[in-house]
């Protein structure tokens, strides 16, 4: 953390850099993006809601049916989040969605 303080870059991506933590760290992590690195914009690959609600925009992927669905998401609880992503049809005014035919 310190190097990134030193010499801030404009943009990071990070691949689930929570995978071996608890909820705390992970919200912890998420904390730290917001308030340390104002000035950065940061792609992060998770799966633990404690980065998903410090976000200011998600983006949730999905395959289903050989495609791939990728979704714009508006902050929001993560609750609801998980939820709205098992039904079909009902997108919601926030979310938009982007079919990708995923290549083999």
């Amino acid at each position: 953390m310190s190097l990134l303080q030193f010499k801030p870059a404009p943009m990071y991506i990070l691949d689930e850099i929570d995978a071996a933590l608890d909820l705390s760290h992970t919200q912890h992590i998420g904390q730290l993006f917001r308030t340390r690195f104002k000035g950065s914009q940061f792609i992060v690959v998770s799966l633990k809601e404690g980065l998903f609600t410090n976000a200011n925009v998600l983006f949730r992927t999905r395959f289903r049916d050989g495609t791939s669905i990728v979704e714009r998401t508006a902050q929001r609880s993560t609750s609801s989040l998980y939820s709205a992503g098992d039904r079909d049809g009902d997108e919601g005014d926030a979310r938009a969605s982007r079919r990708v035919r995923a290549g083999r």
